[in-house]
């Protein structure tokens, strides 16, 4: 079976280190990890968009760089004529990104050459001609990465609809730490965006905490607010962690706290804040617990474990970070079961499993 996964930016430093593109990469890790254990044979590619031409095998996955033949300003508007030539051979098309206008481009190309097209939204957009247009009805199947994600759209869905979380590289992000060893600092990682809510964090944060915020600064006014808001706090800010430090922090640090919001901190309302939230659920697979925003998905990464805790608003997380100040709340699970928690709900085999179940699905 030949897998081809489509998206519009790929996950490396030339392109965008987001959730999303990192989503494709942990896909194809996932079913490769899956179809080895399983004895079957499956060849994967992922195929973005970019500059040149360009094709490098890694970790025996082929990445495909196409030309992005439009003038549309942003990645999610690209399109490529080279796209049919790409997807001769393959068997199965999973298209990222798939409520944009290269998401629509991509599946009526596929579906076009009576190639199987699975469809997944990493809140790229709301494209009119995938939802109100029926495009995605051309898909033989829907997988949403959560819950959450799943009911924004459920409305336009008349198929097959798949809602599997993850998966988490619980192979790369792993405890460096004994257990009861961690440090006492707090940690927030992500892109630096309004919607990721770290003004938040910095605004709750007590004087007896550190934080550490690791994330690429995608906007500059933001990052000023924020770092504004920091001035006489034990803020340290860290823009250039490559995966092995940011699995140190995650190993090292005593809490993670994400705190994405539906209000940004401009007064705007954000429609898709979190549809899965990759940074717990890496914190978690290093040992971790976790301090998570009830919105969004964030709430279904804890569900019914002892791993971490939600807070609903301002007063809410400033009181919780008080409360982890003076010791007086823990998590009731250890590192160790934080960590198995995510390997046994999240984790590349368990979701690699599932999708291939989906890829097998739409080719009978």
């Amino acid at each position: 079976m030949t897998i081809a996964h489509l998206t519009p930016t790929s996950f490396s430093s030339s392109s965008v280190l987001g959730g999303g593109e990192r989503y494709v990469a942990n896909v194809a890790r996932a079913v490769a990890r899956a179809a080895t254990a399983d004895h079957v044979p499956v060849d994967q590619r992922i195929v973005s968009l970019g500059g040149e031409r360009s094709s490098v095998i890694v970790e025996g996955i082929r990445l495909e760089t196409l030309p992005n033949d439009t003038q549309r300003p942003g990645p999610m508007n690209a399109i490529s004529h080279h796209l049919r030539e790409a997807l001769v051979g393959a068997d199965v098309v999973h298209v990222h990104q798939s409520l944009t206008v290269f998401g629509a481009y991509a599946t009526a190309t596929a579906a076009s050459m009576g190639i199987p097209v699975v469809l997944t939204d990493l809140g790229g957009g709301a494209d009119e001609n995938m939802l109100a247009g029926r495009g995605m009805d051309l898909a033989a199947a829907v997988v949403s990465i959560s819950a959450y994600a799943g009911a924004l759209i459920g409305s336009s869905i008349m198929g097959r609809h798949e809602v599997i979380l993850g998966p988490v590289d619980t192979e790369t992000f792993h405890p460096q730490q004994a257990d009861g060893l961690r440090g006492e600092g707090i940690l927030c990682v992500g892109r630096i965006l309004p919607h990721k809510g770290v003004d938040r964090i910095v605004r709750a944060l007590p004087p007896q905490l550190s934080l550490t915020i690791i994330g690429q600064p995608y906007d500059q006014p933001y990052l000023d607010l924020v770092k504004g808001l920091a001035r006489g706090k034990d803020v340290t800010f860290v823009h250039d962690a490559d995966d092995e430090m940011v699995r140190r922090h995650y190993s090292t640090s005593a809490l993670l706290v994400q705190a994405s919001t539906t209000l940004d901190a401009y007064g705007r309302r954000v429609e898709k804040p979190e549809l899965l939230g990759f940074t717990p659920l890496e914190a978690m697979a290093c040992g971790a617990p976790v301090l998570l925003a009830k919105t969004a998905s964030l709430p279904e990464l804890i569900a019914g474990t002892d791993a971490g805790r939600l807070f609903r608003d301002d007063e809410e997380l400033a009181q919780a970070l008080r409360e982890w100040a003076q010791g007086t709340w823990r998590p009731g699970l250890s590192s160790a079961d934080v960590r198995e928690h995510v390997v046994r709900t999240f984790g590349l085999e368990v979701a690699g499993r599932r999708l291939l179940e989906v890829y097998q699905g739409v080719l009978d």
